[in-house]
């Protein structure tokens, strides 16, 4: 995962990310917004409220790069990931 850009939103660090695309999402959309939270429970928070009509591709939980990670897909077609 490579960042391109970075800029922040009321306190949330918000990066730009490029990936080269998944079954789930194709190379069509190679960027994903990154939002670092400070916190598993900010997190697990901003996720209820933007997660409705999206599709899931990594669970919250923890990975090997991270202790608290989501990624999914809105319903917008914008590709996220969450992490701590």
């Amino acid at each position: 995962m490579l960042f391109i850009a970075e800029m922040h939103i009321l306190g949330t660090r918000i990066m730009l990310s490029d990936f080269g695309g998944t079954k789930e999402a194709t190379g069509d959309s190679t960027m994903e917004m990154v939002a670092v939270f400070e916190n598993e429970a900010g997190l697990r928070e901003a996720y209820q409220v933007i997660n409705e009509g999206s599709k899931t591709i990594i669970p919250i939980g923890p990975i090997f790069f991270n202790e608290c990670l989501v990624s999914y897909i809105d319903k917008f077609g914008v590709r996220w990931c969450f992490m701590v």
